[in-house]
């Protein structure tokens, strides 16, 4: 199994791509490491101020069972002052979701004792727009 940790960024106006992590396997001794490339997205979502909205959070490029995922762990900043996050929606992993108060990282932990397949839609995080684009806005 293998683990994930990555930091990532949820911008106004920016979608696509928030975070690409290097996984290392071990198919032969550790002195013959290969590389595979991974990566986890935040979908693009369009609102009008007052909305609720649905992030999706999704990954790909993972290894797949019999090696798959055991853990994973994402930081996520966002635009607070547009932005309100409510909660984490359609979690079928049971990660679990926080947000610090203070400085409005969502965090995410999930970990598994077997290994899994997550290359696909992991949860999606639920905000309400506060506005402050032209009427309906990208986020």
């Amino acid at each position: 199994m293998s683990a994930l940790a990555m930091d990532a960024s949820l911008i106004r106006n920016t979608g696509g791509v928030i975070g690409t992590v290097q996984r290392w396997h071990t198919p032969m001794p550790r002195s013959h490491l290969q590389q595979q490339q991974a990566n986890a997205t935040i979908g693009f979502v369009q609102a009008t101020a007052g909305n609720n909205v649905l992030v999706p959070v999704n990954f790909s490029g993972l290894p797949v069972p019999p090696t798959g995922m055991g853990a994973v762990t994402l930081f996520i900043t966002y635009d607070y002052n547009k932005l309100t996050f409510i909660d984490a929606q359609n979690n079928t992993y049971g990660a679990n979701v926080n947000l610090d108060a203070s400085t409005h990282i969502i965090s995410i932990a999930w970990a598994s004792g077997s290994a899994t397949d997550i290359n696909h839609k992991f949860l999606d995080l639920r905000f309400t727009y506060n506005g402050g684009g032209g009427g309906a806005e990208q986020l």
